[in-house]
């Protein structure tokens, strides 16, 4: 906690001002944690882990061997003072585990614990890569050429505005196009791929999607401790699958994101994102090389107040659940379906009485949007892909697609072509052994659900019942891997 005093129509106010967390890329660390880059040695801000030199391109090297067999003890405030005090009685420049000086941070904050790991780099823009380089080069042009026909035939929520494509290209990929393919994408690739890669690849890989999957999102406490096997077994086989050479720190910090989750939340709510995208739109707003400060001060303020007059502010903003673009309504996809909607209308509400239903294509809920496949202007989104509540389902869940919304005797529901659940797991397609992790099974059929797409059937549920959106991945035959949105407003 630090006190921050502001004058205040001539007065001194005073505000006690906590400190959650400062987060950035690894160079950046670097800089304001006053230690080692992560070229060098001692560079893990969480644990003193010494490094070994690369004997083949000469590299530092954070090798869970290493790890495992010395259990190097956690970087604490205590051992930083220590540090702090050697390098200012030395005659010499020194580096004691890393430590290159006293950060200004220290006086507002813990740098082994308040100074956070960010997923955007440390996953999606620097360990992700180096294993997708390594699948590229396994797999021969014809072997690419499917998966990025793979790729093609995936739709997204409108909310999704860049996605992946060709996997050849990889490297040129944005970070929300990684973080796209990484959450929903990957490991149903992987499996499609089949006898392309070994198999070795895949289930391995699941480690590392589970761990990073359930931190980026969860809702228990309790599945945060369960990730600790899965990163620790991902990382002891990964010089067995890789090359060695590729354990640098960007692999070795991934075994402290559970502790850091457990400190400061789910990785998705103290990642980059947010701050990369702002810079970006701050960047657009100087040009040439002079003031480039005062330009961005400068138009940022004249887009602030342009924007404060367009925008309507509410108290609600997170509790308004409402219908709308009426006007966007497909008449004719309506008319296919008017048979199935009055004979579930019947069996619904009791009586064929249909005045004053008011059909629409689009529902609100708080910030998230919902289509149907109505919406008239949806194009190649799939919004209207959902999961739904169902109290008769064993798993209390369905998968389908909303056909409209519309409203009725001053409530709203929605007509709902639901697909029939399919009895098979689809942990069965990996090659994992539940005697080594006995979740590991369990955690990859909790992500994808296989529905039959060709038994479906026609439900009218009230818009209450709507969970959340879902994408659904071309599997086998007539089925359709779903698999849930957990936390939309990441990717808008």
């Amino acid at each position: 906690m630090m006190n921050l005093f502001i004058f205040f129509f001539a007065r001194i106010q005073t505000f006690d001002v906590h400190v959650q967390l400062i987060v950035g890329d690894f160079p950046a660390r670097s800089k304001f944690n006053l230690l080692s880059g992560h070229a060098g040695y001692f560079a893990c801000s969480r644990c003193l882990i010494n490094g070994v030199r690369c004997k083949a391109h000469q590299h530092i090297l954070y090798t869970w061997l290493e790890y495992r067999t010395k259990c190097p003890v956690e970087r604490t405030d205590e051992n930083m003072h220590i540090s702090f005090d050697l390098i200012e009685t030395s005659r010499k420049t020194i580096r004691p585990n890393g430590v290159i000086g006293k950060s200004p941070l220290c006086s507002i904050l813990s740098i082994p614990k308040q100074s956070v790991f960010d997923y955007f780099h440390t996953c999606l823009k620097v360990h992700l890569p180096v294993l997708i380089s390594k699948w590229v080069k396994l797999l021969s042009k014809v072997d690419l050429n499917k998966a990025d026909i793979y790729l093609s035939g995936i739709l997204y929520p409108h909310s999704f505005n860049r996605h992946p494509k060709k996997l050849s290209m990889f490297d040129q990929w944005k970070a929300s196009q990684m973080r796209t393919f990484f959450l929903y994408v990957s490991l149903p690739l992987l499996i499609h791929l089949g006898k392309c890669l070994p198999s070795a690849v895949a289930a391995h890989f699941s480690l590392f999607y589970i761990y990073i999957r359930t931190l980026i999102f969860f809702y228990n406490r309790s599945d945060v401790l369960a990730m600790r096997p899965f990163i620790e077994c991902y990382l002891e086989q990964f010089s067995l699958i890789y090359d060695e050479c590729n354990e640098l720190l960007s692999t070795h910090v991934h075994v402290h994101l559970w502790e850091q989750c457990l400190q400061h939340g789910a990785l998705a709510f103290h990642s980059m994102f947010v701050i990369e995208s702002s810079l970006n739109h701050l960047a657009k707003m100087a040009h040439g090389t002079v003031s480039l400060g005062e330009q961005i001060s400068f138009w940022y303020s004249i887009d602030r107040y342009l924007q404060s007059k367009k925008k309507k502010r509410t108290s609600n903003i997170f509790l308004q659940n409402h219908l709308f673009d009426y006007e966007f309504f497909d008449q004719r996809l309506a008319q296919q379906y008017e048979k199935q909607f009055f004979d579930n209308f019947y069996q619904f509400f009791g009586h064929t009485n249909r005045s004053g239903i008011r059909f629409s294509s689009r529902f609100r809920c708080g910030l998230c949007v919902f289509h149907s496949l109505a919406y008239n202007l949806r194009k190649k989104s799939a919004s209207f892909r959902v999961c739904v509540y169902n109290s008769v389902c064993s798993k209390l869940f369905c998968f389908g697609e909303v056909i409209f919304f519309f409203h009725y005797q001053n409530n709203e529901f929605f007509f709902f072509k639901q697909m029939l659940c399919s009895t098979s797991l689809y942990s069965k397609h990996l090659a994992i052994d539940d005697r080594i992790i006995p979740s590991w099974s369990d955690r990859i059929d909790q992500y994808f659900y296989t529905v039959d797409s060709s038994s479906i059937s026609f439900l009218i549920y009230p818009c209450s019942s709507l969970l959340r959106k879902c994408i659904f991945i071309p599997f086998e035959g007539n089925e359709i891997l779903c698999t849930n949105i957990d936390h939309e407003l990441e990717h808008d």
